[in-house]
């Protein structure tokens, strides 16, 4: 529940193992385990986390159960789950490994790729002896066209056999492969007076290094994916696609505003606004069943889509087709700087619905439904 120290190795077992970081660095860098002593809705990190270990332990039983090994004495040799390998032409991304403090941007950065179908490299964490994790390091870049770094203040663990530090290690290894895009990150906050060793300073002003937000990098990382990956195309044999476009009553602004932005590319359907709770819940029924896609705006009301989306995942099951997607709009408004305390921990970006559908894809819209936000609309809808 707290950081190893930067020299520090972690037991052989767990070499390579996926790594779940229930704690966060306060305003002082010193370590807060969330949920201390019991978890408070301001953490939304911690629900995300619970979400992650529970979706591991899924595949790894499915894992297991696909290959015997369910029903076996418990000290029986664990089963890594590897996710499927990208179809040929599929966008991969190497999102490098990033030291303690990072973990929480990481993940961040790493379900936002993955609800744009964009498969994340490595599908295990590498083990930290510099041998094996060159030979795992570049067995994935000869897989991928771009490689991506998140850069903090710590340079991280230099242990004997990797003295210049494994961001360094990584960077190298990838400039070393011809044809691999570089895009680096870190905090445009981060005061590189105040970096001790000069040598981690260098990385953090690599020519690569963008200091931009996280929300603009992760853009940055898509756009530099998007023209490679097939532009979607409607198969159009009839009637326009319908767009299922479920918000709460006080959002209808926000509303007309994406339905107007994409014009007549679609057929929309708006929730009843009237009539008993049984008529409603039947047209939200035949909505969800009929819809090609289904578009949502998230403000202050968690609890409301949470239940919209515990009743799509019941009816999905009775449709015809998949839904082509399920595009949740984050219209909160944005945090003002300054306001934070010490003990607050990292915000994560996302909404805090806490569910996540295969379906889902969070279009940043905290800036008005803007021509980037309806494009996005646009790509994830198929239109």
């Amino acid at each position: 529940m707290s950081p190893l120290d930067d020299d520090a190795q972690p037991p052989p077992e767990l070499s390579g193992r996926r790594n779940y970081r229930f704690w966060y660095p306060d305003r002082l860098g010193q370590p807060q385990t969330f949920a201390m002593p019991m978890p408070h809705q301001d953490e939304p990190v911690y629900f995300r986390l619970v979400v992650d270990v529970a979706h591991d332990i899924h595949a790894q039983l499915k894992v297991m159960g696909g290959s015997g090994l369910l029903g076996q004495r418990l000290d029986s040799r664990p089963v890594n789950h590897t996710p499927p390998r990208p179809a040929s032409g599929g966008a991969v991304v190497l999102l490098a490994e990033v030291t303690d403090d990072l973990e929480t941007d990481r993940r961040q950065v790493q379900r936002y790729l993955e609800q744009q179908k964009i498969t994340v490299l490595p599908e295990q964490p590498y083990p930290l002896g510099r041998a094996e994790f060159e030979l795992k390091l570049n067995a994935d870049l000869r897989r991928t066209p771009i490689f991506v770094q998140l850069l903090g203040a710590r340079p991280g663990k230099r242990p004997p056999d990797v003295p210049e530090g494994y961001g360094w290690l990584q960077l190298e290894s990838a400039r070393r492969h011809s044809g691999v895009k570089i895009m680096q990150w870190r905090n445009p906050d981060l005061d590189l007076t105040q970096i001790e060793w000069e040598r981690h300073c260098d990385l953090l002003e690599h020519e690569t290094v963008q200091a931009t937000t996280l929300e603009t990098f992760k853009r940055a990382i898509c756009d530099a994916v998007v023209p490679e990956l097939p532009s979607p195309r409607l198969q159009v044999t009839g009637d326009l696609p319908l767009i299922f476009l479920n918000t709460e009553r006080r959002h209808s602004l926000i509303a007309d505003r994406i339905r107007a932005g994409l014009a007549k590319r679609a057929a929309w359907a708006m929730p009843l606004a009237k009539g008993s709770s049984s008529v409603v819940r039947k047209e939200l029924e035949l909505n969800l069943l009929a819809c090609d896609a289904m578009v949502m705006v998230y403000d202050d009301n968690p609890e409301w889509a949470r239940a919209q989306l515990l009743e799509f995942r019941k009816v999905a099951r009775h449709r015809e087709r998949p839904v082509r997607s399920i595009p949740i709009v984050d219209a909160r408004p944005r945090r003002v700087v300054g306001t934070i305390s010490a003990m607050d921990p990292p915000r994560d970006d996302e909404p805090e619905i806490g569910i996540d559908l295969p379906e889902m894809v969070v279009i940043d819209g905290r800036a008005g439904i803007e021509r980037e936000t309806l494009d996005r609309l646009s790509h994830f809808l198929q239109l």
